[in-house]
């Protein structure tokens, strides 16, 4: 826990770590994708606000001995989102602060 009450979660990445600095009203999304995303770029936006584009690029993720592959937001402000691609027909999903939401896209 930080000193101004969010808590930090460490996600491993092609060497690196994804610091997730979550609590009060910021929580973290995780997208899991097929290797085949790898390197695109998957958009999300809250609900309402279509315009306010947040982007993270699909990687791989070391986590014990499986590697798998996922997009990383890592502060998100609580609330309903969807994802911005043109051609998705994925239903809304909701953010909560303090807490990781995990989308499997595989």
């Amino acid at each position: 826990m930080s000193l101004d009450g969010h808590r930090a979660h460490l996600h491993h990445v092609q060497g690196h770590n994804v610091v997730l600095d979550i609590g009060g009203d910021i929580g973290a999304l995780l997208i899991y994708t097929s290797p085949r995303r790898a390197g695109d770029e998957i958009e999300v936006c809250p609900a309402q606000q279509p315009w306010r584009r947040i982007h993270s690029q699909v990687h791989a993720r070391f986590v014990g001995d499986a590697t798998v592959y996922a997009a990383v937001y890592p502060e998100l402000e609580a609330g309903e989102y969807v994802c911005c691609e043109e051609s998705s027909a994925r239903p809304p999903f909701t953010i909560s602060g303090g807490a990781v939401t995990e989308l499997d896209w595989r």
